[in-house]
């Protein structure tokens, strides 16, 4: 059996993926991050993650048979649609700010990628990559969120952003953003 707190990080992370306004991870940030954690290590999208499943890998976890505290990037860059536009947009202590949204065309993210490997930086996008949610189309999407700070200390490093995209992210900042949400077409398994 879960915990309210874990019952309530799922209900975000479900309420994120299905698009629902107003998702919270209030209160069980801890617990958000760990189903994160599991999600990633264990290649399981949170659409298919339900309660039951959820103390399933809470229990072989307990039982010493995984630690999901060391999850790993289970698919990565290998994931995403490089050939497809990237939604950009501010967060919030987890939660979406209500602003339009960055489009970074396919040109645009794979240079931004190019240049993370060169940089020895593309844990900036893959430390956190994961399919949490979907557009309302269905489309699947690999998602990626570094702070505000890991981003701008990797602009600081070399990174070449577009300058729309540099000027958003001073607006974003000024409005109170602490992670950067990179939505990447999932490609079709």
């Amino acid at each position: 059996m879960i915990t309210e707190m874990y019952k309530k990080a799922l209900t975000a992370y479900k309420g994120q993926a299905n698009g629902v306004a107003g998702a919270s991870w209030e209160g069980c940030e801890s617990e958000a991050r760990h189903i994160y954690q599991i999600v990633m290590t264990e290649g399981v999208s949170v659409t298919a993650l339900d309660e039951a499943k959820l103390s399933e890998f809470l229990r072989k976890e307990q039982a010493g048979l995984v630690d999901y505290r060391q999850y790993h990037d289970w698919e990565g860059l290998k994931a995403i649609d490089l050939e497809r536009e990237v939604a950009v947009y501010p967060v919030k202590d987890m939660n979406p700010l209500a602003v339009k949204e960055y489009q970074l065309s396919a040109l645009e993210a794979q240079a931004m990628i190019a240049q993370l490997l060169l940089l020895n930086q593309i844990k900036l996008l893959t430390r956190t990559l994961q399919s949490l949610s979907q557009r309302t189309d269905g489309t699947l999407l690999q998602s990626a969120f570094p702070s505000m700070e890991e981003l701008k200390a990797s602009i600081q490093k070399g990174l070449s952003l577009p300058a729309s995209l540099l000027q958003k992210l001073q607006e974003w900042e000024a409005l109170g953003a602490d992670e950067v949400m990179f939505d990447f077409v999932e490609k079709p398994r």
